[in-house]
C-alpha cells in the first residue's frame, strides 16, 4: 500500500513513509503533552488558589 501510494505522489518510498509517519506522530504528541499537564495538579492533590476559592463559594 505504501508503495502504490509513494508511485502516486512520485516520492521515493522511504520518504514516503518517513513523512507520513512524521506527520501522525506529530499530530498524536501535541494533545498528549496537553493532557498530561492538564492532570498533573489533579493527580498532586494541589489546585491553583482560583480553583480553591471557587470551591470555596459554591459550596
Amino acid at each position: 500500500m505504501a508503495e502504490q501510494c509513494a508511485q502516486d505522489a512520485g516520492m521515493p518510498v522511504a520518504r514516503f513513509v518517513e513523512s507520513m509517519l512524521f506527520e501522525v506522530c506529530g499530530q498524536a504528541e501535541r494533545p498528549a503533552s496537553l493532557v498530561k499537564k492538564r492532570a498533573m495538579p489533579a493527580a498532586g492533590r494541589v489546585i491553583p488558589i482560583s480553583e480553591a476559592r471557587r470551591r470555596r463559594r459554591m459550596s
